[in-house]
C-alpha cells in the first residue's frame, strides 16, 4: 500500500480513498470502476494523526479529491473549510474537494440513504447504533419525514445522538430493539462485519411490509439482511449504500453524471434493468 508522504505531482486527474484499514473494504474496487475513463484511485491507509497531514498533502500534490472513511469522517468534517450541503452534514464528511486554496466537506451518505428509499412512504423507523453512520442516517430520514426510534449498545451515546437532533424532530430512545410499528430498520451499528454476528432484533413485533437497510457490507449479505429475507421483507445491502454515496462523490468532483452500472458489478451485487 502507498505511504501519502510519497505521493508526487501527476498530470493524471486523481482521487483518493483515505481510512483507517482497508484490508476488507470494497471501497477501492467501486471506485476504480467508478473513476474508469475518468483518472485514478489511490487507497490510503492513514493512521488518526497523521489525516490532517495526509489531506493537506494530496491538496498540494493536485488530487482533485478523497473519500474519506472509518474513522476520519468527524475529523474531515473539522478539517473542511466549508460543507456544500449543511442540512445532513451533522458533523460528518465521507467526501473532500480539493482546489488550489480550501478543502471542502460534503456528506454524500444522506442523500444515498434517501435515494435508495426513493418510493417508500415515509412513517416510523427504528435506528439502531449511535454513531456517525447513525447521524447521518438520521439526518436523512428527519429530512424525508421519517419519525424515528433508537436504540443503540451505548447509551450516553445515544442519548447525545438525541440531543443532537433535538432541534429536526424527535428521537425516541428504546431500552431493546423492539420494531414494533416500524416500516424501516436500519443497523448502524458495527454487528455483521464478521460471520456469524446477528443483531438482538425481536422479530416477534415485526410487521408485514418492514424494509431493512444494512450500512455494514460485506461481499455477502449480513445476518441481519438474510433473516430479512427469509422473512418476506425488503432488503437495501450496505453495497447499495456504498455504491450510491461514492457515485454522488465522483459527481461532485468530476461534474458528470456517472454510470453505476460496472461499480454494482464491482460490489459483487445485481444490476437493475433501469440503473443509469
Amino acid at each position: 500500500m502507498t505511504h501519502w508522504s510519497t505521493l508526487a505531482p501527476s498530470e493524471t486527474k486523481r482521487v483518493a480513498i483515505v481510512a483507517g484499514s482497508l484490508a476488507t473494504s470494497l471501497l477501492p474496487d467501486i471506485m476504480a470502476a467508478g473513476m474508469r475513463g475518468h483518472g485514478a484511485v489511490t487507497p490510503l491507509e492513514v493512521a488518526p494523526e497523521e489525516f490532517d497531514m495526509c489531506v493537506d498533502h494530496l491538496k498540494a500534490m493536485g488530487f482533485v479529491g478523497a473519500t474519506i472513511a472509518h474513522p476520519h469522517k468527524a475529523q474531515a468534517a473539522r478539517l473542511a473549510a466549508r460543507f456544500f450541503t449543511v442540512r445532513t452534514a451533522m458533523g460528518v464528511a465521507n467526501a473532500l474537494r480539493f482546489d488550489s486554496e480550501n478543502i471542502y466537506g460534503l456528506n454524500t451518505e444522506a442523500p444515498a440513504i434517501q435515494s435508495l428509499l426513493t418510493g417508500q412512504e415515509p412513517g416510523t423507523a427504528l435506528v439502531l447504533g449511535s454513531g456517525s453512520g447513525a447521524r447521518s442516517v438520521c439526518a436523512a430520514l428527519l429530512e424525508q419525514g421519517w419519525k424515528l426510534k433508537v436504540w443503540a449498545r451505548n447509551g450516553m451515546r445515544a442519548r447525545m445522538l438525541q440531543s443532537t437532533f433535538a432541534r429536526y424532530g424527535k428521537l425516541d430512545l428504546l431500552p431493546q430493539p423492539q420494531p414494533m410499528g416500524c416500516n424501516l430498520i436500519v443497523n448502524c451499528t458495527s454487528l455483521g462485519s464478521k460471520a456469524g454476528e446477528k443483531l438482538p432484533v425481536d422479530w416477534n413485533y415485526a410487521r408485514r411490509g418492514l424494509t431493512l437497510m444494512d450500512l455494514v457490507y460485506r461481499r455477502v449479505p449480513t445476518e441481519f439482511l438474510r433473516e430479512g429475507t427469509n422473512r418476506g421483507f425488503k432488503t437495501i445491502d450496505g453495497r447499495e449504500i456504498v455504491v450510491e454515496k461514492v457515485a454522488l462523490s465522483l459527481e461532485w468532483w468530476l461534474n458528470t453524471q456517472i454510470d453505476r452500472t460496472e461499480m454494482l458489478r464491482a460490489a459483487g451485487l445485481r444490476v437493475p434493468e433501469n440503473t443509469l
